[in-house]
C-alpha cells in the first residue's frame, strides 16, 4: 500500500491535480490493487528469459494503469470557436499554421533540391510577420500556464517534468561553447562541402555527404551493436521494428514482453540507422538497469537520456566515420534547437528569424547566416518544445565528466 500511495501521490503531481478527495484516492487504490493482480497473471504467462524483473514488471503495469486513469480526466474538449482564455493564442496559431499544413511544406521544401528551395520558399507565400506575431503570443501563454502551476518559467517547468538537476542546467548554460568547439573541431576534416551547406535554406548533414555507408539493411546493424554488447545478444529476437510518420521510440509491449522500437518512415535510411543505433542504446541500458534492479522509468527521462548516450557514444565513437559524423551534426542541431528555445522563452519579443540564424552560427563556425525563417518547419520548436533538452543538457554532463 505504501508502494500504491507513492505512485498514486506522484501522478497527481504529475497531472497538477490538486483536489484529492477521499472517493478520487479510493478510486485510484482500487485500480492499483485490480492492476497489481492483472500483472502478475500476465508476468506468470510470459515465456523465459524474461526481459524485465517481476518487481519492476508489477510496479510498470501500475504506473500505467493509474496514469492512464489521471490522464483521462484531466483532458478537456477544447471548442475552436470558444477556447479557454489560457488556451486562445494556441488555438488562434494552429488555425493559422495547422501541424498538418507544416508536414507538408517541411515534405515539399525538403525533397526539393537545395539551388529551387529559395523560390519554392517564396510559393508558400506564407505571412511570416504575422505567424511570427502570433507564434510570440503562444510562447507568451505557454509561460503564464506555467507560472500559474507554481514555476519560475515554461523551461523551469521542463527540467522538473524531466528531473533534470539544476545544477547540471547551470552547468550547460554556462559551459556549452566548449562542446560546441569540440563537436566543430571533430568536423573540421570533413573537406569540399558541397556549395551551400551552412545556407538558410539548408539542414547541415554530414551523415549523408560520404559515398561509402557501412550497412544494407536494418539486421546488419542490430548484428553490429548485438556484437558490441552482451545484454542485447540474449534479447535480440525480442526487438520488432515499425515505421511510422513520427519521431523515433522505443516502446516495451508488456502483454508480450518485447521491444518495439519505431522509426520515422518519412527519413532516409541512414538517418534511420542512426535513429536505430539510438533507440538499441537506449534498449541496452534499460536491459542493464533491470540487471541491477533498477526501473528506469522511476529515474526520469533525464537519466534514461544520459544512460543512453553513455551506450551510443561507446558504440559510435570507434564507428566508420559517416556514422560518427552523423552523430556529431545531429548533436550540433539539437543543441542549436534547445538555444533557440532557451532565448525563445526568456526574449519572446525579438526577431525570430535573426535569432534562429544567430543560433545556427553560434552552433556552425563557418556559417554566415543573417535571418532565417525556417524555424517556422521546425517540428519541434513549433509544436514540441524543449523536446531535446534532457538529449543535450545529458550530452554536455557526460563529455565534460
Amino acid at each position: 500500500m505504501k508502494v500504491f500511495d507513492l505512485i498514486i501521490s506522484e501522478y497527481l503531481d504529475y497531472f497538477f491535480i490538486k483536489k484529492r478527495s477521499p472517493g478520487l484516492i479510493r478510486k485510484l487504490k482500487q485500480l492499483a490493487i485490480k492492476a497489481r493482480r492483472e500483472a502478475i497473471e500476465s508476468y506468470q504467462k510470459l515465456k523465459p528469459p524474461k526481459i524485465v524483473p517481476q518487481d519492476i514488471y508489477i510496479e510498470n503495469w501500475i504506473r500505467d494503469v493509474v496514469s492512464l486513469y489521471l490522464a483521462s480526466r484531466t483532458i478537456n474538449q477544447t471548442r475552436i470557436d470558444n477556447p479557454p482564455p489560457d488556451l486562445q493564442a494556441s488555438v488562434k496559431f494552429h488555425l493559422a499554421f495547422p501541424p498538418q499544413l507544416q508536414t507538408e511544406l517541411r515534405k515539399r521544401f525538403f525533397k526539393t533540391e537545395l539551388k529551387k528551395r529559395p523560390s519554392i520558399w517564396r510559393s508558400f507565400q506564407l505571412p511570416v510577420k504575422e505567424l511570427e506575431k502570433k507564434f510570440k503570443d503562444v510562447v507568451k501563454e505557454k509561460q503564464k500556464l506555467a507560472q500559474k502551476r507554481g514555476f519560475s518559467s515554461y523551461l523551469d517547468f521542463f527540467l522538473w517534468r524531466y528531473k533534470i538537476p539544476k545544477s547540471d542546467y547551470q552547468l550547460f548554460t554556462n559551459r556549452i561553447d566548449q562542446i560546441i568547439e569540440f563537436l566543430n573541431q571533430s568536423l573540421s576534416d570533413i573537406k569540399s562541402l558541397p556549395e551551400g551547406f551552412y545556407s538558410r535554406f539548408n539542414i547541415p548533414c554530414f551523415l549523408c555527404l560520404s559515398a561509402q555507408f557501412p550497412f544494407r539493411n536494418f539486421s546488419e546493424v542490430i548484428d553490429w551493436v548485438v556484437k558490441q554488447n552482451p545484454y542485447l545478444a540474449r534479447f535480440q529476437n525480442r526487438i520488432d521494428l515499425k515505421f511510422e510518420s513520427r519521431d523515433s521510440q522505443l516502446l516495451y509491449v508488456k502483454e508480450a514482453d518485447r521491444f518495439k522500437i519505431i522509426l520515422d518512415k518519412n527519413i532516409n535510411f541512414r538517418h534511420q540507422v542512426l535513429e536505430l543505433i539510438h533507440e538499441l542504446s537506449h534498449l541496452i541500458s534499460y536491459l542493464e538497469s533491470f540487471n541491477q534492479g533498477i526501473n528506469p522509468r522511476v529515474k526520469g527521462c533525464y537519466w534514461r537520456e544520459k544512460e543512453a548516450l553513455r551506450t551510443e557514444w561507446n558504440i559510435l565513437r570507434n564507428a566508420p566515420a559517416p556514422l560518427f559524423h552523423g552523430l556529431l551534426s545531429e548533436l550540433l542541431l539539437s543543441i542549436r534547437e534547445v538555444l533557440f528555445e532557451i532565448e525563445l522563452y526568456a526574449y519572446p519579443d525579438q526577431n525570430l528569424s535573426q535569432l534562429y540564424a544567430r543560433t545556427f552560427n553560434r552552433c556552425f563556425k563557418e556559417a554566415r547566416q543573417r535571418n532565417n525563417p525556417l524555424y517556422l518547419l521546425d517540428r519541434g520548436i513549433i509544436y514540441s518544445p524543449f523536446r531535446s533538452l534532457s538529449h543535450i543538457v545529458g550530452c554536455y554532463v557526460l563529455m565534460t565528466q
